[in-house]
């Protein structure tokens, strides 16, 4: 009798670790009763061993290294001042991984994005000075990963693995194929995020949304047939995306998005949570603090509001960039020159100050947390409000030059769009802005300089583009100078303070005055722009 149990056991088993997801004869076998420890989507939130989970998400950057000639990956070669890059054997570089993630854990956080993708070629990663290919070396680079997925685990951590875009490489095609399928059964993994920003990172830049939404198919299809058990996101840069990369056309699981500066984070929240219909959370979200420059009050306060508001708008999670304050970056010059030295260094919510200790297994770490740490603790007890749009909503930044009149038009049903995101450029094309149409499809294009090149589109609908448009301004009740002698022409959001917006008695990030969103010198007004819904099936 027990031999006659013990055999349908086994069937059972066998039968319920098949799936009908396969390549070449390799099943992605997972135990039915471990499948609820794979992080899943339910309805607007995800979950846990059938329990809400709720992603509290850190960013952390791997380096690679070079160790008695064998590859391996590595904590940031900055983070802990430097310290990272001394270190000489494995042995040494798993224990700091161990320290990290220990310490992220007791920060409160429950998943990390490991930022998997930091490279110098489209085809390799780069260590010491040595390349590893993606194709050549596909089973040292997994190898490599296989030992930080351990720690991860071990100290009972999600991770969201941000890889190289296999976009139109077939090397990166064939070694994102292999990563899926060796990762299929970890559920330590728990989505896979396929692209960082395409909005700056996609290097072509004429992509129609029909050729994007294919490219995701393509990866959709790759996920369902090599990793069924996990999900699949995008980290979108901001709503400017829906130029092309339309996240309400994707067939993602759930939308990943960053945003940063305080005149316009919870613009781009309210955004994404009214427009894109699908589950969201937050990918990245910062502010700089040194406390100096900008106090770690400020950052305090930019993460409590900026995590409630996320959860007042329905967001699922949450995520922060970055671990520790990294003096000598270097991997991207796009990042030292859009957003600038500061913004690079004092993000991070550790200093590289002094030291603390681990409370579990007495790890010294050597830097110290930024006060804005302590507020996790209180997430948990925070209950969602209805979400308010932000006083700023239709002119972010507070220009104050010139305004343009406008609206957007169904041009299959006559309605007004709303949410349509309206982009405007100056004649040298060297400054950019950027509204939102409203409830009755009406938008107010406000900027510093005279605006002649415009680009506006909206979620799921087709994108119209025109240039060298000829406008005549006439001057409002607040002209102060002649319309030749404006000032601030080419001021860009990246040079824009939140400071002097901030409303004198609160002095609070985020609470701004709103007198200060709603003039301009001059105006004048468009013809409205027609829009058409595209022909591609929204996926949820």
């Amino acid at each position: 009798m027990k031999k006659i149990v013990f055999l349908l056991f086994c069937i059972v088993t066998f039968f319920s670790c098949k799936t009908p997801h396969s390549k070449n004869g390799q099943n992605c076998c997972v135990e039915a009763s471990l499948k609820s420890q794979f992080v899943q989507l339910n309805g607007n939130e995800f979950q846990l061993n059938d329990t809400a989970f709720f992603p509290l998400m850190i960013n952390y950057v791997l380096n690679w290294r070079v160790v008695n000639d064998t590859f391996v990956l590595s904590p940031h070669r900055y983070y802990e001042d430097k310290r990272i890059a001394g270190l000489q054997t494995a042995a040494e570089i798993n224990e700091r991984f161990r320290a990290h993630f220990e310490y992220i854990r007791e920060m409160g956080f429950n998943t990390i994005r490991l930022c998997f993708d930091r490279t110098s070629g489209e085809n390799f990663y780069e260590a010491d000075g040595k390349k590893i290919f993606v194709k050549e070396n596909y089973a040292e680079i997994l190898r490599a990963l296989d030992t930080v997925v351990r720690i991860a685990r071990e100290n009972d951590l999600k991770l969201m693995l941000l890889i190289k875009e296999p976009v139109e490489n077939a090397d990166l095609e064939f070694f994102t194929e292999k990563l899926l399928q060796h990762f299929c059964a970890e559920p330590t993994i728990f989505t896979y995020d396929f692209i960082n920003e395409p909005l700056y990172f996609d290097k072509n830049g004429k992509r129609s949304k029909e050729d994007v939404v294919a490219i995701v198919a393509g990866w959709r299809a790759m996920m369902t047939r090599l990793a069924p058990h996990q999900l699949f996101t995008i980290g979108f840069a901001e709503p400017l995306e829906v130029f092309r990369w339309d996240a309400q056309l994707l067939d993602v699981d759930f939308v990943s998005f960053h945003t940063y500066h305080p005149l316009r984070a919870l613009n781009e929240i309210y955004w994404y949570s009214t427009y894109i219909d699908k589950p969201f959370m937050i990918g990245e979200t910062a502010l700089p603090a040194d406390n100096d420059t900008v106090p770690y009050e400020y950052q305090r306060q930019f993460l409590k509001k900026s995590y409630e508001f996320a959860r007042d708008c329905g967001a699922i999670g949450y995520g922060w960039w970055e671990f520790q304050e990294a003096h000598g970056y270097g991997w991207s010059n796009f990042k030292e020159t859009c957003c600038g030295d500061f913004n690079v260094r004092h993000t991070a919510l550790l200093n590289t100050r002094d030291s603390v200790v681990t409370a579990k297994n007495k790890y010294i770490i050597y830097g110290t947390p930024k006060p804005a740490v302590a507020e996790i603790a209180y997430f948990s007890d925070y209950q969602p409000k209805t979400k308010q749009r932000p006083v700023n909503y239709y002119n972010m930044l507070g220009y104050s030059n010139f305004v343009i009149h406008g609206s957007v038009i169904d041009g299959t049903t006559e309605k007004p769009v709303a949410g349509a995101v309206i982009r405007g450029w100056n004649k040298e094309w060297n400054v950019g802005v950027n509204t939102f149409s409203d409830e009755q499809g009406n938008f107010t294009l406000f900027s510093n300089d005279k605006l002649v090149h415009f680009k506006i589109s909206a979620p799921g609908m087709n994108a119209v583009n025109f240039t060298n448009k000829s406008l005549e301004y006439s001057a409002t009740k607040f002209a102060y100078t002649h319309i030749d002698s404006v000032p601030n022409r080419l001021l860009e959001y990246q040079n824009i303070s939140y400071m002097p917006f901030l409303d004198t008695v609160a002095n609070t990030v985020f609470v701004f005055n709103p007198d200060l969103f709603s003039k301009a010198q001059f105006e004048t007004s468009i013809a409205p722009v027609y829009l058409k819904p595209i022909a591609i099936k929204s996926v949820k």
